[in-house]
């Protein structure tokens, strides 16, 4: 019978957002930011787990990324620092195994770590058509109605809030100095300039997504 303290129901859950980095890291070209592959850094588990484990002894803690390794002792986990659930979008369940350097026993096996990818929101393109200036003031009202029903779509994961920015990441104002705040106005006053909306999930990660609005006004004859 060999001696350990780890519950049987031992687990801790780890959530980090959907990241840039396609499966070899390198920065997104082809929207990896939606492969549902990440990187976590779960070394805080084998730390506490050696506080479960008898003082006199000593102990190798390694994780497997499923059951099957973790039984066969194939394949550990090199990165705990660093990891990245290539193979297993979205959501994967870590094997962590406890054996005694003296004699290989094991003190311990289970399904300690769960690893969650959130989905980012949606920031859809929004094109608003290029127009004339009116009055020679470089100003023109823009007919922006379904601007926001167009940025966020039908198939956001979570609910989410959208805030606007000017080109110099300031809260956008109108022509007229009014705050622009969700829901966008059906009417936006606006010299040429482009605009950045981001799109954020409600979740306790915050999770976001960004797209760029232009809006055109040429000059009148």
């Amino acid at each position: 019978v060999l001696a350990t303290q780890i519950p049987i129901t031992y687990n801790r859950s780890f959530e980090v957002c959907d990241d840039f980095l396609d499966i070899n890291g390198i920065n997104n070209t082809n929207n990896d930011k939606r492969d549902g592959i990440s990187t976590f850094d779960f070394s805080s588990v084998k730390t506490e787990i050696q506080t479960m484990l008898p003082t006199i002894g000593n102990y190798s803690i390694t994780f497997y990324r499923n059951q099957v390794d973790a039984l066969s002792e194939l394949n550990p986990i090199s990165d705990i620092v660093n990891y990245r659930n290539i193979g297993y979008p979205n959501t994967q369940t870590i094997w962590g195994r406890v054996d005694s350097d003296a004699d290989n026993a094991c003190f311990g096996l289970g399904p300690y770590v769960n690893l969650t990818v959130e989905k980012l929101p949606f920031a859809n393109s929004v094109i608003i058509p290029r127009q004339c200036d009116d009055n020679h003031d470089g100003i023109f009202s823009f007919n922006t109605a379904t601007l926001e029903t167009t940025l966020l779509g039908t198939n956001q994961s979570f609910p989410v809030t959208v805030t606007y920015f000017d080109a110099a990441n300031n809260p956008l104002k109108d022509a007229n100095g009014v705050l622009i705040t969700s829901p966008f106005p059906a009417n936006f006053a606006s010299t040429s300039q482009t605009i950045k909306a981001v799109v954020t999930n409600t979740s306790s990660l915050k999770c976001n997504d960004e797209t760029t609005i232009q809006f055109i006004v040429d000059d009148l004859p």
